[in-house]
């Protein structure tokens, strides 16, 4: 009799032991909500019209990835949607044990399936992931990459969530106005910038880091335009998307047909210096005629200039990068002029 009561209890502690094991692990589908419309909503009430960033090109899809970390860092469960543009939201559900979770969302633009501006790599570990740019010309809306983050936690009363999505980045309207007038004289315009758009890293918490490439010497070109392209007396608009970088110098160049058929390039004796800021919207106009431009940042209080003769905010203005004229035109710019107005008008005549 002892024998078998024996046996009863050794075979109770196995099954409390088998359930206790089955505790530990448990898992069960959770339901995650993302909704890419976030990251351009803020910039809507800026732009002409709301298409401009809502919807995308017939090629084109917005790709969201999902991405969920444990509490060391490892990659745990993942999903990636296309969608036809940022009205779609997108639904997913994945398998997860109880427990802490770091979830990223990635959202960026593709062509015909593929990789377009940016690349997403090293997703099996939280400090390896990285969002890489992979095109040097392509700034406008197709850049534009959102990021959402949250800490969450698995259990019998959590089991469906909600990622919030942000730009991770600021939405830059160029302004063309009567770019016509000089026609025959400039032959194409440039907005240049001494950091730009070069990759993102993450830190433990899932929050972005942007890391930009810099050159003091405007290597950057984030903006240009032809006056062939323009009709007369006509402000054209572009939208483009940069990180946000602190201490971002900005320069206006163009290239201007000589008396002799060649060509030389030109730079505007004003450059502006910003502490670009995530979500933020930021105007450049080009004043054509009058060979003038400024800089606002449009979601500041007052919509206020940077630089210039309204003010400062952000920044500073910066005159000639503090450079002297001498070195300004022939290092800085590797051999670029200072736009002189009056001779401008001399070869429009």
């Amino acid at each position: 009799m002892k024998k078998y009561i024996v046996m009863c209890l050794a075979m109770m502690a196995l099954i409390m032991s088998s359930c206790k094991n089955e505790d530990i692990s448990i898992s069960r589908e959770v339901s995650f909500e993302v909704t890419p419309y976030e990251v351009i909503n803020k910039w809507i009430p800026y732009v002409l019209n709301e298409s401009s960033l809502t919807d995308l090109s017939s090629n084109n899809q917005l790709r969201i990835n999902l991405l969920v970390y444990d509490r060391n860092g490892g990659l745990i469960a993942s999903d990636t949607k296309k969608l036809k543009d940022y009205n779609e939201n997108m639904i997913t559900t994945l398998e997860l044990s109880h427990g802490e979770y770091t979830v990223v969302a990635i959202s960026d633009v593709i062509e015909n399936g593929n990789d377009l501006c940016w690349t997403i790599k090293g997703t099996e570990r939280l400090s390896t992931l990285m969002i890489e740019k992979i095109s040097s010309v392509i700034n406008g809306e197709e850049a534009i990459v959102g990021i959402g983050n949250a800490k969450i936690m698995v259990d019998a009363d959590h089991s469906s969530y909600h990622v919030e999505m942000r730009p991770a980045g600021a939405l830059v309207i160029v302004k063309d106005s009567n770019m016509k007038y000089w026609e025959g004289v400039v032959s194409r315009s440039y907005l240049y910038s001494t950091k730009l758009n070069h990759a993102y890293t993450f830190n433990d918490n899932g929050s972005y880091v942007p890391n930009s490439d810099e050159n003091l010497t405007f290597n950057y070109r984030i903006h240009y335009n032809y006056p062939e392209w323009m009709q007369p007396n006509y402000i054209y608009w572009e939208y483009h998307f940069i990180q946000p970088f602190g201490n971002t110098t900005f320069q206006w160049r163009m290239l201007v047909n000589n008396d002799e058929g060649g060509i030389d390039e030109m730079a505007h004796n004003d450059t502006y210096q910003a502490n670009i800021k995530e979500s933020n919207v930021y105007e450049f106009f080009f004043d054509w005629p009058n060979l003038e431009w400024t800089l606002k940042d449009l979601t500041a209080n007052g919509k206020t200039t940077i630089g210039g003769d309204c003010g400062v905010y952000a920044g500073t203005k910066k005159d000639n990068m503090h450079y002297s004229e001498e070195s300004f035109i022939g290092e800085s710019l590797g051999g670029c002029q200072l736009i002189n107005k009056e001779a401008l008008e001399a070869i429009l005549k």
